[in-house]
């Protein structure tokens, strides 16, 4: 423990957060998603009435729905791991969302794929347009966190 650096702790929690961290999740996805578009120049696919603060199109996951989820097919100790099960929708274009999977997987924090479903997005459907199709994909993950037991805390 007393060789860990400052900021390799900080990292350890980033990945492991001592806590569930519901709203915190769900900002960082979305800043994922904004960042991807911006820099890959897709934004201008996608259709929304908000914007950010630079002016750009706000792209983000909708219908984000966190519930309680299991660590017991995992064999870790459930007293001292904690799991959610978080869902989202989010509209991209197929390259677009294998980019938005590649920077969920590189993140810090630790995070299963559950379950991943696709549609053709509305108005897609019989369009006979050159472009990339955009569909809605609808992901399962689960991410865990470190319940907080004052004798395991990292110092």
């Amino acid at each position: 423990k007393k060789n860990i650096t400052a900021d390799n702790i900080s990292k350890i929690e980033k990945m492991l957060p001592n806590n569930v961290e519901n709203v915190k999740l769900i900002i960082d996805f979305d800043k994922i998603l904004q960042t991807m578009v911006e820099e890959r120049g897709t934004v201008r696919l996608y259709k929304s009435e908000e914007k950010t603060d630079t002016g750009s199109t706000k792209v983000s996951i909708e219908n984000p729905k966190i519930t309680p989820g299991s660590v017991s097919e995992t064999g870790y100790d459930n007293t001292r791991l904690g799991a959610i099960n978080f869902s989202f929708t989010v509209t991209l274009t197929y390259s677009d969302f294998l980019e938005f999977l590649r920077r969920i997987e590189h993140s810090t924090r630790i995070m299963d794929i559950e379950s991943i479903a696709f549609t053709i997005a509305p108005g897609q459907a019989g369009s006979n347009q050159s472009a990339d199709p955009i569909y809605t994909f609808n992901i399962t993950l689960k991410t865990y966190w470190m319940k907080y037991i004052s004798d395991t805390k990292i110092q």
